[in-house]
């Protein structure tokens, strides 16, 4: 089964395969099926801390501790926990944020949808 991600960028993967999973005997890891065990051992399958861990690193080690970014605030949302959410986007992508209660008392103004901003990330 393929299936297109809704509203990413051009540059994301835009389609991937799901296969079933099943627990093994232990219930503690996941093997694809229908796959063999031969073609198991040829695959180097990821689990989910993994990939996220790898995709942290990488993203880390490629980007400067402090990055500014320009964008155009849409979506915005300020739920009763007192965080600001929001998607910073221009002419071809965006990216969702979240702007937390401890940091958000900070603002010197109140963000609004359409603003242009800069954000230090």
């Amino acid at each position: 089964m393929d299936i297109k991600p809704r509203g990413q960028s051009k540059n994301f993967v835009r389609n991937f395969t799901l296969t079933p999973t099943i627990p093994d005997t232990q219930g503690t890891d996941f093997k694809s099926v229908p796959d063999t065990t031969d073609m198991e051992e040829q695959r180097d399958i990821y689990t989910i801390t993994r990939l996220n861990r790898e995709v942290r690193a990488v993203l880390e080690d490629s980007f400067p501790p402090s990055l500014w970014v320009r964008g155009e605030i849409s979506n915005l949302s300020r739920p009763g926990s007192g965080h600001i959410y929001f998607s910073l986007k221009d002419k071809h992508s965006q990216v969702r944020c979240a702007m937390f209660r401890s940091a958000n008392r900070h603002l010197r103004f109140a963000p609004e949808n359409g603003q242009e901003v800069l954000v230090r990330a």
